[in-house]
């Protein structure tokens, strides 16, 4: 099934635009009328249209790990330089990972730093993250991930 993005208030519609042009379904919170909108009613839109979110927010994470749980895909850029370019750049190299294009990471975590890719599944209880995760520039060894300090 093809990934369909929303993408966050802190990101442009160019780069909807150019997610359109590389083939895949994209918008804006903001064409969608839910600008300035709470986080948890923009991840439930995304639940409802089995999007995957695309922000620069780390609000997002907390969503993910504590009220949908393995629900919602999200990609969190964090980029210090923040162009559209560079943002584009950014979100290119992660949907040409073929990791994100595995049906098991659908509904996952992943984070990018512009230069490694991070994928995080959600644990299975709230006090441990149980599975091992994904870092791209450390593909061989997965890493135990840490107790979530709360």
């Amino acid at each position: 099934m093809a990934i369909r993005f929303l993408l966050d208030e802190n990101l442009s519609y160019e780069t909807a635009n150019y997610l359109h042009r590389l083939g895949y379904e994209a918008c804006t919170v903001a064409q969608l009328h839910l600008g300035q909108t709470d986080d948890e009613i923009i991840a439930r839109y995304a639940l409802e249209h089995d999007m995957m979110i695309v922000s620069m927010d780390l609000d997002f994470g907390y969503l993910f790990h504590f009220r949908f749980p393995n629900k919602i895909g999200m990609v969190i850029v964090r980029i210090e330089n923040q162009t559209v370019e560079l943002v584009n750049a950014t979100l290119k190299r992660v949907i040409d990972d073929p990791v994100i294009h595995d049906e098991k990471n659908r509904y996952s975590l992943i984070t990018t730093d512009g230069k490694r890719i991070r994928v995080y599944h959600a644990p299975s209880s709230a006090l441990f993250r149980t599975g091992p995760s994904y870092d791209s520039g450390d593909k061989n060894v997965p890493k135990l991930q840490k107790r979530i300090q709360g």
